[in-house]
């Protein structure tokens, strides 16, 4: 329950006892306002316990295991899979039975068709590359998923295929392409459909993850590649604006968590010269993989022009403007810098609009009065006037000198925040 709501619902209890709104009046309007509820808070212990049910009826046959003979061994293998999915589908059949009770049948069942896959490749010694037991696993996780449908399952199927996925990478350093074609083709329009915040970011962590690792390839451990962040990070955040106006404006956050956190890290890396040396694109790959490395690049400049044709139908906001004004910024500097224009005024610009940033967020937190965001931005400015003056000036005076500054800043910051809290207060 956010904040608004929640002194909305102190207020109209408020309202009722001073008799202002009648019982029926106050009933009315939390039934307008209710919160709905995700299901989740009652879904992930009995999420939890399956799983750990699963690993422990593993382990319990492992220990017997040698001692079993074959066709006990498929036995117990099979009727676990009907048992617990055949439970799963009759609680489901059921009207009004709790979620969390189908949920927990067919994870159990998917935690066993895991285990079934080990040990059947044990009973008839099969020698096979062990991460593909993994992606067995983890396309029947993704195949329930969209049969049942359950995000449940499909969180588990991001789980299992990431393991997969950084086994290959990790262990036998061979970036998949299939990992992350699977969450863009199958994970992601599941998350979509179903209305899940929750597998839509941990699918959108995973792809980039994976999409970062598999281009990173080709460029020399990843030094160059790093621009890919960049550019997702861009996409995701034209992405959580148009959101707002399609089917599913919850996922707006979830996009703005995954690019805005990406987008102030490379900004603040490159303010300074290090971060210059760190990310510079310097070619040396073949002409095919360069679409890899263009694809987000062109995607988040598409996705940012039809943001900004349809946020200028709408009624002008200087602050949403400004902000929009100072990613674009970056935005044209940064490919700039990754072609290899780089030059000390480029330095200043990006040492400017990440001060713009702060400032925007403390204007932004004070008028909304969200401590969380004026604190935000008042961390991220010290953070970037320190690092800078520290770096420029060796005089203890001059520093003594910018503590005072930064301290007296903040001191009327918090002024500011107290004298608006009355107004935000009056008309929220």
């Amino acid at each position: 329950m956010n904040r608004q709501v929640r002194w909305l619902l102190g207020e109209i209890a408020a309202w009722e006892k001073e008799g202002v709104i009648t019982s029926d009046q106050a009933r009315q309007l939390k039934t307008r306002y209710a919160v709905r509820q995700s299901g989740w808070d009652r879904l992930v212990f009995p999420a939890i316990g399956a799983i750990v049910i699963g690993l422990g009826v593993i382990l319990f046959f492992a220990y017997n295991w040698a001692v079993m003979p074959k066709i006990a061994k498929l036995s117990i293998v099979f009727a676990g899979l009907l048992v617990t999915h055949g439970l799963g589908l009759y609680w489901r059949s059921r009207e009004n039975s709790p979620q969390w009770v189908r949920e927990g049948w067919h994870l159990l069942g998917t935690m066993l068709f895991g285990a079934g896959i080990w040990l059947i490749a044990q009973i008839y010694h099969i020698d096979e590359h062990y991460p593909n037991g993994y992606l067995l696993w983890g396309a029947g996780a993704l195949a329930m998923a969209w049969a049942l449908p359950s995000a449940a399952q499909g969180l588990l199927a991001v789980a299992i295929l990431a393991v997969w996925s950084w086994s290959e990478l990790i262990v036998f350093r061979h970036p998949m392409m299939a990992g992350w074609l699977l969450v863009l083709l199958a994970l992601i329009p599941l998350a979509w459909w179903l209305r899940s915040r929750v597998l839509l970011f941990f699918s959108l962590l995973f792809f980039s993850l994976n999409y970062f690792s598999y281009v990173a390839d080709f460029w020399d451990g990843g030094k160059n590649a790093i621009f890919i962040a960049f550019y997702l990070a861009m996409l995701y955040l034209a992405l959580a604006r148009l959101v707002q106006s399609s089917q599913f404006p919850e996922s707006a956050p979830v996009f703005w968590w995954l690019g805005f956190p990406v987008y102030l890290l490379l900004l603040y890396s490159l303010s300074f010269s290090f971060g210059h040396r760190i990310i510079r694109h310097d070619g040396g790959v073949q002409s095919w993989q360069q679409i890899y490395y263009l694809l987000p690049l062109l995607l988040a400049a598409l996705a940012w022009l039809w943001a900004l044709v349809r946020e200028s139908r709408k009624k002008p906001d200087w602050m949403a403007w400004v902000g929009v004004g100072l990613v674009l910024t970056t935005f044209i500097l940064v490919i700039a810098a990754d072609r290899g224009y780089l030059s000390g005024w480029i330095l200043l610009i990006f040492n400017l609009i990440f001060l713009g940033h702060c400032i925007l967020m403390i204007i932004q937190g004070i008028q909304i009065h969200s401590l969380r965001r004026v604190s935000a931005g008042c961390v991220l400015m010290a953070a970037l006037l320190m690092h800078r003056f520290v770096d420029l000036f060796d005089s203890l005076l001059v520093r003594s000198m910018m503590f005072l500054l930064l301290g007296l800043m903040f001191l009327g910051i918090g002024i500011l925040y107290a004298k608006f809290r009355p107004t935000e207060t009056a008309h929220a």
